[in-house]
């Protein structure tokens, strides 16, 4: 299979980067919906302007990506009514720890008390919630070099912007697999953000696996973090 040419590298590094910047909405979607449906968290319990709130923030990630990337996805993109039926039917709590084994080849752990929500189908492969800590695990069809992509996807983050920062970047192997990770801290609409993305590559797919958390938490999660990252085996 022949190489990509620099332009078509900037392109699937754009569309890299545009799941992990709205990877962080998705995320911050789940939080709310589960907030909705929990008595115990007062201040959003029940509140009407929740659903659509997540209803936009899916539908925007979404239609952000979509539209920008139609021609250079490789797999059909959920619909937001796809997307939130699947978050609201299918996310189970994690009673105890357990290793979640997907059907794409890989296994993670998701540790107690995360909400977790599998997909069938489509570019996303796994989310986990707990409190403001979230997990995303996306799936591309790619065939690049992955330091080349991971170098032009974090570049185009910083262009996109500013505030985005990598640090403590790393080549690593996952049972003999290249992978690379690196710590990301980035200011959203909603907040200050931080945590780890981890790339690998198994044949022609190009995963990205980001778990992250409010800036404030990330001191708490850290260890956590640390262990879901390197729990992951191929």
């Amino acid at each position: 299979m022949p190489a990509l040419d620099e332009g078509e590298y900037k392109i699937m590094a754009r569309l890299i980067a545009q799941f992990i910047d709205n990877g962080i909405m998705l995320v911050a979607a789940a939080v709310l919906l589960r907030f909705y449906f929990k008595p115990e968290a007062t201040r959003l319990y029940r509140k009407k302007w929740i659903p659509f709130a997540c209803a936009f923030m899916i539908l925007y990630s979404l239609v952000e990506i979509g539209l920008a990337y139609r021609e250079h996805l490789q797999s059909r993109l959920p619909t937001r009514q796809e997307l939130e039926k699947t978050i609201l039917a299918n996310n189970t709590v994690a009673d105890s720890d357990l290793r979640y084994t997907s059907p794409y080849g890989y296994s993670i752990l998701i540790p107690r008390g995360y909400a977790y929500t599998e997909f069938d189908s489509g570019p996303f492969s796994l989310t986990a919630i707990k409190g403001t800590s979230g997990l995303v695990v996306a799936r591309h069809a790619c065939r690049g070099a992955l330091g080349k992509i991971v170098a032009e996807t974090c570049g185009y983050l910083k262009q996109k912007n500013p505030t985005y920062a990598f640090s403590h970047q790393q080549s690593i192997t996952i049972g003999g697999t290249p992978a690379i990770r690196t710590n990301v801290a980035v200011t959203k609409e909603n907040g200050p953000v931080e945590g780890f993305i981890l790339y690998f590559k198994t044949g022609n797919n190009l995963f990205q696996v980001m778990i992250t958390c409010a800036a404030a938490d990330f001191s708490d999660n850290k260890t956590a973090f640390e262990s879901i990252i390197e729990s992951l085996t191929l």
